[in-house]
């Protein structure tokens, strides 16, 4: 039976016995000042401390043999996510624990493959960024943890997860360039150069004025220029009207 939880952080769980046999039991609706109590509780074991952990953002666990894949996979989404490990914890043991179960779940390369990539589409989809993030912190803790492997295969499983980290810098640094040609294309065909931005709020006094705030030379960034809405801005080309 697969355990019902890997960290503390994830061990909670509301207890809804009480709910669902509320009205075999009671005669009188619910209400605001009469319902069933229900029960939260920590698989983890301590509740207090479980809680502290979700609190503060740290990372325990309990026998992390026991979970399947270790929790490897997890852990480092937590670390990727602010996360820290807890000052009562073995990180290097528990890291060893992690990569040993994972490795003994999926021990072949094309397993390994489609659990990475399933997750990473669970859990990063959209999130390019944080997921190039959590590739390299997963590349760190394998590489630095993983005691059970031999050596071609150990190097296998850092060669796939470092291919599946350049794919997503590679995917960045496309999107990158797009954008880069788009707004030089963008600059070409109105052939304009943004050098100074107008801002500021409509008059609300009912004088239909426009205020722009604008910074030249050593005049203050507070100056004020007040226009109306039939006239141009004085740093604006004639055929540019401002609005």
């Amino acid at each position: 039976m697969k355990r019902q939880f890997e960290f503390s952080v994830d061990s909670f769980q509301i207890i809804l016995d009480s709910l669902f046999t509320f009205y075999d039991v009671s005669k009188s609706p619910m209400s605001e000042h009469f319902y069933p109590t229900l029960t939260a509780e920590s698989l983890y074991g301590d509740f207090q401390e479980a809680w502290s952990h979700l609190d503060n953002k740290l990372i325990a666990t309990r026998n992390p043999e026991e979970i399947r894949g270790g929790g490897l996979l997890k852990y480092c989404n937590l670390l990727v996510r602010g996360y820290a490990p807890a000052n009562e914890i073995d990180i290097r043991t528990m890291e060893r624990y992690m990569c040993s179960r994972f490795f003994i779940d999926f021990s072949d390369i094309n397993q390994q493959r489609q659990k990475l990539e399933a997750y990473l589409a669970n859990h990063f989809n959209g999130d390019e960024d944080t997921k190039y993030e959590y590739l390299t912190t997963l590349y760190r803790v394998v590489d630095e943890s993983t005691i059970c492997l031999m050596g071609h295969e150990r190097r296998q499983t850092l060669n796939l997860i470092h291919q599946l980290a350049y794919q997503v810098y590679m995917a960045q640094e496309r999107k990158a360039q797009i954008k880069t040609v788009e707004l030089h294309q963008l600059d070409q065909l109105n052939n304009l150069v943004i050098d100074q931005v107008f801002y500021g709020p409509f008059d609300t006094n009912g004088s239909n004025n426009q205020y722009y705030s604008y910074t030249m030379g050593n005049m203050p960034s507070s100056s004020f220029h007040q226009i109306s809405n039939s006239s141009s801005c004085p740093y604006c080309p004639n055929y540019l009207n401002c609005s």
